[in-house]
């Protein structure tokens, strides 16, 4: 494929303070020409569009591991009081 596409994603506080370093993922993606190559549409699209989800997969799933990690060694909160526990 002739094309690279990449997914960051981030975290960020309510002040906009990044919470963890940026996970990138990288993937091909068909260009222009092998969409003429291929000659028909749906045939590109769908390689497009199955390169795309698995990037996004693998972002989501490596940014919310660092998160956890990152959230892990946070002070924990108080507990939460349920309604039957006032």
């Amino acid at each position: 494929m002739g094309n690279k596409m990449e997914i960051t994603i981030k975290f960020k506080d309510e002040n906009g303070n990044i919470e963890t370093h940026p996970v990138t993922v990288e993937c091909d993606v068909p260009s222009y020409e092998d969409f003429k190559r291929i000659g028909n549409f749906r045939e590109g699209f769908d390689l497009y569009e199955r390169a795309v989800l698995r990037a996004r997969k693998e972002a989501s799933e490596r940014a919310t591991q660092i998160y956890m990690e990152e959230m892990s060694k946070k002070k924990p909160m108080k507990p939460i009081k349920k309604p039957e526990d006032e």
